[in-house]
């Protein structure tokens, strides 16, 4: 069965890391004392460019994003199940009868078996918990391989009856809804624990979203209910499998490690990739864009910042993020209409003022502002 658990490698995204307008623009943010302190990144995808044009502030400091970091689940459990539909078609071509309930099982064991090796592999000393592929998958006799969902399937109005507090409903599908609509931690829990740390380490490592050493970029080991990714041997111990955060983000956070962390950078190419339907492959890239409703449940800070200057958005596809040091994050896919014309951009802000997220709304109307002038 040799379906890899992991991305071999980087999904190639071209970017122009000096256009005049955004450099100039981002650069000139860089010395205003509300933006100096934050991480940003902006993209321009208006009119589908083949090499977008990008910009970042402080886009490579490491620190502790909070609930944003669900993203690095959401693309987790999708590039899984691409892997499994593949080796699960792999053993109906190899003769596996598919008439009997449960056939799934022993292929999911055998996967799993192949698999081991390479999640032991990626921090040795910890835990090397495999998917719980039974949890999180069904299968038809057909061969068809998607995430469990309840039913009758579940509206958007019981996902909110949930809410962001709730105990969450349905099957894996469903759990994915109220993580992304409502950041809810509970949900989000499910989500992870059945991924497993490992898959989830190797895959954001093998797609290149975190260096190879685990170092920078994007980062999960915890699943927001203290159930933390823990070395096998000795006491627990808080932030275990943690990544060390930038020294400034660690002063100004007051930790050194932190099991939720990114980098401006890597944020601004999952969200590209995912824009421009290339994070697993088109058809996941809308699923998960149809799943960060978001802006629709729990809000988005881009969203509302715009509202609030008049730069009404058609669409928001957004994840936030908000921590236990009360300091907020964001990303998205806005789309909107200015004097006719359609801007589509991603854009990024980590690190707001703990307790006072204004300076970050602001910053979001300033590098809308600079779509807008470099599309006029």
């Amino acid at each position: 069965m040799a379906v890899d658990p992991f991305p071999s490698g980087a999904a190639a995204l071209d970017v122009i890391t000096d256009d005049a307008a955004l450099t100039a623009g981002m650069a000139g943010l860089a010395d205003l004392p509300d933006f100096m302190v934050l991480c940003a990144g902006l993209v321009d995808l208006t009119g589908d460019p083949g090499q977008p044009p990008y910009a970042g502030l402080a886009d490579n400091d490491m620190l502790y994003a909070g609930s944003l970091l669900k993203i690095g689940a959401m693309y987790a459990a999708f590039e899984l199940r691409s892997r499994v539909r593949d080796a699960v078609a792999a053993a109906i071509d190899a003769g596996t009868a598919t008439d009997r309930p449960g056939w799934e099982k022993p292929v999911f064991a055998a996967l799993l078996q192949a698999w081991q090796p390479a999640l032991a592999a990626v921090l040795p000393k910890l835990p090397a918990t495999p998917p719980n592929l039974g949890q999180i998958f069904t299968v038809t006799a057909d061969g068809d391989v998607d995430f469990a969902a309840a039913v009758p399937a579940l509206s958007d109005a019981d996902i909110d009856r949930v809410g962001e507090f709730g105990a969450p409903r349905g099957g894996y599908r469903d759990w994915l809804r109220s993580m992304l609509r409502w950041s809810n931690n509970a949900a989000a829990s499910r989500c992870i624990l059945a991924l497993g740390y490992p898959f989830i380490a190797g895959t954001l490592r093998g797609a290149g979203f975190v260096d190879a050493g685990l170092a920078r970029g994007l980062w999960l080991s915890g699943d927001y209910l203290g159930h933390d990714w823990v070395p096998n041997a000795g006491a627990a111990q808080a932030n275990a499998a943690g990544r060390v955060l930038s020294p400034r983000w660690a002063t100004a956070q007051k930790r050194a490690r932190s099991n939720f962390t990114a980098t401006a950078a890597q944020v601004a190419r999952l969200m590209t990739l995912l824009a421009k339907d290339r994070l697993v492959d088109q058809a996941a890239s809308q699923e998960m864009r149809d799943l960060m409703t978001g802006a629709e449940g729990i809000g988005s800070y881009i969203g509302s910042a715009l509202a609030r200057d008049g730069r009404d958005p058609d669409l928001v596809v957004s994840k936030i993020g908000f921590g236990d040091d009360t300091r907020s994050h964001d990303c998205a896919i806005v789309e909107r209409t200015v004097d006719g014309k359609a801007l589509r951009y991603v854009v990024v802000g980590l690190g707001s003022q703990a307790g006072n997220r204004r300076s970050l709304g602001d910053l979001f109307i300033r590098l809308d502002q600079l779509i807008v002038e470099r599309n006029r």
